[in-house]
């Protein structure tokens, strides 16, 4: 078992690696390369001099049969064909504009391969003068692990790590010119020794020269020649003039001849695409499990896997903080500090997210272009290694940076200029503390809610407490002794309906993909894009994943039902008790609470009774996605354009409905400019015009968010308040109980 380190890395010299040496436990082994991953290297070289070959065969057959004609047949010029010169001087010249324009079409994509890759516009380079620590331990541990270490290092606001060989096709073929990506929310939210774990499988990454420059060629390969079958270029010019009305018969056949070898080419083309892509993401798969090998066999197997639910945590988060950034962004406000923004949102996600993410780390599937394996695979093959690991280091993965801080703000700017443009000098920039410090209460309240009801309720299965105001109690003992017997039935239900939630929020997603995905089939499309975030696609497997899942849902649903029905009876006990006479007398603090239980219960209320009117909206707003993505596709383009119209008119007045009703009715929360604001403002917010397809399904995906979001924090303080009344009145008993033991004993 490897002993956990704790170093006093401030008192050593800066940016010196006797900083972190006692944090390495053993000597680093070389990782043995498996025979698919060889088997895939070795095919993937095959298939690139064959294509390369076969590439620079067919330009020299062309180009010799180009100077061939026009230095053998200029007998057509001069001697004509038949009785006519000048049909010897079309035909002479169409066969050298054939072969030309064919020349061309086939070198002019080649560009492609040489150009150099420009990095992102919201990524920054970072020196060893700005963060010698941080070179430092990269240097030290590229050497542990005999990698190369990389050239330069680049920071984002991404909450991602790459390595990337730089330099175009000829860096590709010089000494490595290595470069290293990190997202700083990677190391906002992890430890030292997970974020040592990332950086361990990109420098294995690094130790593979030959795979990376096989990949990289590769697949340059398939983006030339995704360029030459599907990007217009000058030879479709020069067909399209040929083959204008006015032009001369044998211009118009030279231009069909033409265009029908190009078609020919483009053929060939795209099935030589689809083959390179495919062997070049098997050969990628096979990287990314050698690299996660290097991450197991530096930290261990245990520490490798634990970044996982990180690494989708913090992603989760970046989308989330996205969506929030874009309402301060209409008060023109940004925090400086987003990675510290985006790791503190990843410490309270919601079940219905933290479910998602179990679901993730257990899939298993991977599909044939896929550029890494699924994490499930991925997983199951770092446990299969049992590493014990070299490495152990138990402090922030910040304290790895001299001047993490500054470094952030920077990554900060970056990331908001890129996407805001000069309007970044109109921003007023904050302390994220300033937004964050709300995020840190919903986390202890969400570890409250896991203590208080043994379970936190699903999104779509949330607590309801049936009440429509805050009113007290007829009878406090009977109400105290709801308590009591409510805590008791959570003992007994709550490990049940906790294990029920991962199960209830897979089954509601499927259901709320079958009953999406007609939007699409009806359209004739078999196989719904990936980008629409369906985890089934096709027709059949949609309805067997439904068939599946109906049962599963209720069955889920019943088990969280017995919980959230005891649930929903403690805490409403608790905040009647609160509201009864005489409270105060055995709960300090019992009318500021009140006075904020009492605002929070009416809030509770008008979210409870629009539930069933959101849960339609979510649906619709669903399908409406499926319509609007297929709006903009030729294909489709016009089959889309009437249940597009009717079914976002629908969701715009559910919108105008859903805003009027909870409108009347105040937030528990302030607004984003931190003014008090109403439910329909804080759920709605907009309210799109008539067929702006667009804004009408953005406003409504939002407010399907949004909801969630507000349900659930209101839903946690008002568990919140009651844990404090109970804990209260407890003591108080508890008090009163042991005054009159010493009265007894007295008398």
């Amino acid at each position: 078992m490897q002993q956990s380190t704790t170093l006093s890395i401030h008192e050593q010299i800066e940016g010196s690696q006797e900083m972190f040496a006692g944090a390495f436990t053993g000597e680093w082994k070389p990782v043995y390369r498996s025979a698919a991953y060889r088997l895939a290297l070795s095919i993937s070289a095959v298939f690139m001099i064959v294509v390369i070959v076969a590439f620079i065969a067919a330009i020299a057959g062309l180009g010799w049969l180009l100077y061939w004609h026009t230095t053998e047949n200029t007998w057509m010029v001069t001697q004509g064909l038949g009785d006519s010169k000048r049909l010897g001087l079309l035909a002479y010249s169409a066969g050298g504009v054939f072969g030309l324009v064919l020349l061309i079409f086939l070198v002019y994509p080649v560009v492609w391969l040489f150009a150099p890759k420009p990095p992102p516009p919201d990524v920054s380079e970072v020196y060893a003068g700005e963060e010698p620590r941080l070179f430092a331990f990269v240097e030290m541990v590229c050497v542990k692990m005999n990698a190369p270490a990389p050239r330069r290092i680049f920071i984002t606001g991404e909450a991602n790590a790459s390595a990337e060989m730089m330099g175009g096709l000829l860096g590709l073929f010089g000494p490595s010119r290595l470069g290293l990506h990190i997202g700083l929310p990677l190391v906002a939210g992890m430890d030292a020794t997970s974020f040592a774990a990332v950086l361990a499988h990109e420098f294995g990454h690094f130790s593979q020269g030959a795979g990376m420059r096989a990949t990289a060629l590769l697949h340059r390969m398939s983006y030339w020649m995704l360029q030459a079958a599907y990007r217009p270029g000058g030879a479709d010019a020069i067909i399209g003039g040929m083959l204008k009305p006015n032009s001369p018969a044998v211009f118009k056949l030279v231009g069909f001849l033409l265009g029908a070898a190009i078609w020919v080419v483009r053929l060939i083309l795209k099935i030589v695409l689809i083959a390179g892509f495919a062997i070049a993401q098997a050969m990628s798969r096979r990287m990314e499990f050698d690299a996660d090998a290097h991450a197991a066999r530096f930290v261990g197997s245990a520490a490798a896997q634990a970044v996982w639910p990180k690494v989708y945590a913090l992603g989760l988060a970046s989308g989330e903080v996205d969506q929030m950034m874009a309402e301060h962004w209409k008060n023109k406000r940004l925090p400086e500090d987003l990675p510290m923004l985006i790791a503190s949102f990843s410490k309270r996600l919601s079940p219905d997210a933290r479910s998602s993410i179990k679901q993730m780390m257990e899939d298993k599937r991977t599909g044939w272009f896929e550029s890494h394996p699924a994490t499930g695979r991925r997983m199951a093959y770092i446990d299969s290694l049992r590493e014990p690991g070299i490495f152990r280091l138990d402090e922030p993965a910040r304290s790895l940076f001299t001047n993490f801080d500054e470094t952030s703000k920077r990554a900060s700017y970056n990331h908001f200029k890129e996407r805001v443009g000069d309007e970044i000098f109109t921003a007023t920039f904050v302390p994220a503390e300033t937004i964050f410090a709300g995020l840190k209460q919903e986390e202890e309240r969400s570890g409250l809610c896991l203590k208080y009801l043994g379970f936190e309720p699903a999104e779509w299965r949330p607590l309801v407490l049936g009440m429509k105001e805050l009113t007290p109690s007829s009878d406090p003992q009977k109400s105290w002794a709801r308590v009591k017997e409510a805590r008791a039935t959570l003992s007994q239900s709550a490990g049940a309906a906790r294990a029920a939630v991962d199960e209830f929020v897979k089954a509601d997603k499927a259901l709320l993909d079958a009953a999406a995905s007609p939007a699409a089939f009806d359209l004739g499309i078999g196989k719904i894009d990936d980008g629409l975030g369906f985890e089934e696609r096709t027709r059949p497997r949609v309805g067997a994943a439904a068939a599946k899942a109906q049962p599963a849902l209720m069955a889920s649903a019943a088990a969280m039902d017995v919980a959230l029905d005891a649930g929903a009876a403690r805490v409403g006990a608790c905040l009647r008790l609160l509201a009864s006479r005489g409270i105060e007398s055995r709960l300090p603090g019992a009318a500021a609470l009140r006075e904020r239980a009492a605002v929070l219960v009416t809030a509770h209320a008008a979210l409870a009774n629009a539930f069933m009117e959101m849960k339609q909206l979510r649906e619709e707003s669903r399908r409406l996605l499926v319509y609007c993505y297929y709006s903009d596709h030729p294909k489709h383009k016009e089959s889309v354009k009437e249940p597009l119209r009717a079914l976002s008119d629908t969701v715009r007045d559910r919108l105008a409905s859903l805003r009027a009703d909870l409108g009347a009715v105040s937030s528990a929360f302030d607004g984003v400019d931190g003014v008090p604001t109403n439910l329909g403002e804080a759920v709605v917010r907009d309210s799109p015009g008539w067929r702006e397809y667009g804004h009408i399904c953005e406003t409504a995906m939002g407010a399907v968010s949004r909801y969630a979001v507000v349900n659930r924090r209101t839903t946690l303080e008002l568990i919140e308040i009651a844990a404090k009344v109970e804990a209260g009145l407890t003591k108080a008993a508890n008090r009163s109980a042991q005054g009159e033991a010493k009265a007894s004993q007295t008398a």
